[in-house]
């Protein structure tokens, strides 16, 4: 699921590493929250599996919860339109869900960039410690997991629910998330 404002400019480097992953048994769900410079043009021109749902301007826990209500999957990742994935990324997370069932979730380090500098500036792990397992009291004082690394099974979301749409600014979204899936006893993973 990839939400979009305005990202036209962007949107294309993240639909590309999506579709470029080893992994191939996905969908691509773009959720244009009312972007008026041309991102439902980029993404239009991509052919299946990019499917492109475009509305009124919607909030990014609203535009999140349209692509997962029409996800078909067993699994939801999630990626934003200024964001890129690694080749191999899905590959590695979908061998250690279908390895250990009992996994309803995992994430990821992930690489930093800044469009004013070249290449990677740091990692999330350098700023963030990261946990796997049962992460709820470490998750209460840090959100230290990044939005465009998490696997999660769509029962997870059908167990805690979806978004909570009253936020209206960009983070708290998914600290809210994560700390219902943490409470309710999900297992997170983490490479």
């Amino acid at each position: 699921v990839l939400t979009a404002f305005n990202a036209a400019q962007l949107i294309g480097h993240a639909i590309d590493s999506v579709l470029a992953q080893t992994y191939r048994d996905f969908e691509v769900i773009v959720v244009d929250g009312g972007s008026t410079d041309g991102t439902v043009e980029v993404t239009s021109r991509y052919p299946d599996p990019v499917r492109v749902i475009s509305g009124s301007r919607l909030t990014k826990s609203a535009g999140r919860n349209v692509g997962i209500g029409v996800a078909t999957g067993e699994f939801i990742a999630l990626i934003d339109a200024d964001d890129l994935w690694l080749p191999q990324k899905l590959a590695r997370q979908m061998d250690v869900m279908e390895r250990q069932p009992a996994c309803q979730w995992i994430y990821s380090d992930c690489f930093i960039q800044d469009e004013r500098s070249p290449g990677v500036v740091s990692t999330w792990s350098k700023r963030n410690r990261l946990y796997s397992g049962e992460i709820l009291e470490r998750l209460l004082f840090d959100c230290f997991v990044p939005s465009p690394t998490p696997v999660i099974r769509r029962s997870v979301f059908d167990r805690v629910g979806s978004y909570d749409e009253a936020f209206l600014r960009h983070e708290p979204e998914d600290w809210d998330l994560w700390l219902r899936v943490a409470r309710s006893g999900a297992r997170f993973g983490h490479l």
